[in-house]
């Protein structure tokens, strides 16, 4: 299975409706030979290989943007961009955090031992993330986010959480110098409430590539995003330590957006964590069963007799559900054990 930005990009997803990515994400992590789990919230844990740390990078797998009739990704001198050709308007195309997505599923080809957490609900107040396991995380070396517009933020803290240690931000400047990133504060994200909720390694969150984010006219610029990549592995290859950095609660006020308010007193005693409502609860419906209903392409008829995870004709194809995709009776075995 190739993992190729432009269809990531084109998949839609919306909070409370990420089964799309969802099964995409699954489909990459069996094909690659990775573990993969979900939690009663929606959240997914991939491992792969057998070690004793790990490198991990997060992501989340919802979009402000609605699901349009038609969402076309065009390309014009190295940007990419969404556009409904049903209105003839521009549309968003997700980049936040489709990019994010895209890079983790990256460094998970690219690596034999790695772990990656997808989130959901992170534009509804990170909801997925705050409900995390944090028991995935006890055997990771550090934690990396694609989560941030632009191309060169490098954030080391979150709405006043500190995300890291002086160690790790002095082992990764080289490799912020080479690709052109720098340090910056920054806002609220999945890996500010993975701090939050307990996380004792260092993690960060980083630009990449995406721009005008939640707007219409959002759009990527291919070479920021794979210069972001690019930085991900390097980081991952040559970091081969354990970060520990431990969450210690500031002392003042925070708003974060419409999600609520967080406030810690003078003694820094931290009130309200979890002080937002969403409209929807944070326990999704099944995500396996919710895009199980919906069988993508079930119904639609087999352009070619080929199986979508080992590319061989086979004229005993069948669609299998959670998968998402039309297999070979071999390849479905595989998967399954």
């Amino acid at each position: 299975m190739k993992i190729d930005l432009k269809t990531i990009l084109a998949i839609q997803t919306h909070s409370g409706q990420e089964w799309r990515t969802f099964a995409h994400c699954v489909r990459a992590a069996k094909i690659l030979g990775a573990k993969v789990r979900q939690d009663k919230f929606g959240n997914l844990y991939i491992t792969k290989g057998k070690a004793q740390n790990y490198p991990c990078v997060v992501a989340h797998l919802d979009s402000v943007h609605d699901i349009v009739s038609d969402l076309t990704i065009l390309e014009f001198n190295g940007m990419l961009s969404g556009f409904n050709r049903n209105t003839m308007q521009q549309s968003g195309i997700g980049g936040d955090d489709k990019v994010g997505i895209y890079i983790a599923l990256k460094c998970l080809e690219q690596f034999d031992n790695i772990k990656i957490a997808f989130f959901v609900d992170e534009e509804r107040g990170c909801v997925g993330s705050g409900d995390a396991d944090m028991n995935f995380f006890k055997d990771c070396k550090f934690v990396l986010q694609a989560d941030r517009r632009g191309n060169a933020d490098f954030i080391t803290n979150a709405s006043g959480t500190d995300l890291s240690s002086a160690e790790f931000q002095k082992a990764v400047q080289p490799y912020l110098t080479l690709y052109g990133f720098k340090k910056e504060r920054g806002l609220m994200t999945d890996v500010m409430m993975l701090k939050e909720s307990g996380l004792n390694v260092a993690c960060a969150n980083v630009s990449c590539g995406y721009y005008r984010p939640h707007s219409k006219d959002e759009y990527v610029v291919i070479k920021d995003v794979e210069n972001t990549l690019n930085l991900f592995k390097s980081i991952i290859k040559n970091l081969k330590n354990v970060y520990p950095h431990k969450y210690e609660p500031k002392s003042y006020g925070g708003y974060y957006g419409n999600y609520g308010t967080k406030y810690w007193n003078g003694a820094g005693q931290q009130h309200n964590t979890k002080g937002w409502t969403p409209k929807t609860a944070a326990t999704q419906n099944n995500l396996w069963e919710t895009f199980a209903e919906h069988e993508p392409h079930k119904h639609e008829e087999k352009e070619n007799n080929l199986c979508e995870a080992c590319f061989n004709s086979c004229s005993t194809l069948s669609y299998q559900t959670n998968y998402n995709a039309w297999l070979c009776t071999d390849c479905y075995k595989w998967l399954k054990s």
